[in-house]
This record gives C-alpha cells, sequence and structure tokens, in this order.
C-alpha cells in the first residue's frame, strides 16, 4: 500500500520501532465487525450470544 509521504513520515515518528508492525498490518485483509448496543432495543440477537471460537458469530431474527 502506498502512503502519503507526509502522513508516513509523522506515522512514523509517533510509532517508533511499531511502525513495521502498523505497516504489515495494512496489508492484511481488514477485520470486519459489528457493535450492538445493549443499551438500544435490539431486533437482532447474536445467536448463543456469544462470538464463536473463529471469531465469527451469526445474527438471527426474533
Amino acid at each position: 500500500m502506498s502512503l502519503d509521504k507526509l502522513f508516513e513520515n509523522r506515522i512514523r515518528s509517533m510509532l517508533g520501532d511499531e511502525y513495521d508492525d502498523f505497516e504489515k498490518a495494512l496489508e492484511k485483509e481488514p477485520l470486519k465487525a459489528i457493535r450492538i448496543n445493549p443499551l438500544k432495543q435490539a431486533i437482532l440477537h447474536v445467536k448463543d450470544d456469544e462470538f464463536s471460537s473463529e471469531g465469527k458469530s451469526e445474527l438471527v431474527d426474533d
């Protein structure tokens, strides 16, 4: 991934030794997630109320 040089220099100075890890993370497939606000009445519920060990879950209608 090609980053703007000004951005890259600023982030590199902020992250220091961790910049290489940041750069490697940008090359990976982004994670997809949702957040359900427990304070709002939900129409969908997370199946079994937990995420699976693979980091995936199913949403089911009531």
